[in-house]
């Protein structure tokens, strides 16, 4: 059924990013799934930022015991690009900008979530910007599919 992520990171503690996505099927260790029905976010003190999939890439990961490909959990973008992704150990992530098949309410594409002190240019299509974090808190919850 669906699920929510909700992260904080040590570098930015006010500061609260994640995802959500639904459909059919369910995320299970060593599988990768694919949902036209996902949504990445990020909210702080101030402001709440919403981000719809565009059908072509909301992926949700989760992997572990693999050789060949990123042990961990993530969602949003490709599997070399991840919108968000925490290590199996559930202590480090990174964040790409920009986030490959995600927009914001006016279509616009999505910078990194977790945040950066570097400037990134979202609009780019050739630059991938990765910022790395260190997971304070992290938050996954199944959502009821039936209102």
């Amino acid at each position: 059924g669906p699920l929510m992520f909700l992260i904080r990171s040590k570098e930015e503690p006010n500061l609260l990013f994640g995802g959500c996505f639904w459909g059919p099927g369910s995320l299970a260790v060593r599988s990768k799934m694919q949902h036209k029905n996902g949504m990445l976010f990020k909210m702080d003190d101030n402001s709440l930022d919403l981000y719809e999939s565009k059908g072509d890439a909301d992926i949700a990961w989760l992997a572990h015991g693999f050789q060949s490909v990123p042990n961990g959990i993530g969602m949003g973008g490709t599997t070399q690009s991840f919108g968000w992704f925490i290590n199996h150990q559930l202590d480090e992530g990174q964040s790409v900008c920009p986030i490959h098949g995600f927009v914001d309410i006016h279509d616009r594409p999505v910078a990194e979530l977790a945040g950066s002190t570097q400037p990134c240019d979202a609009t780019s299509t050739n630059a991938v910007h990765e910022t790395r974090f260190h997971v304070d808190g992290m938050e996954i919850w199944a959502l009821n599919g039936h209102y």
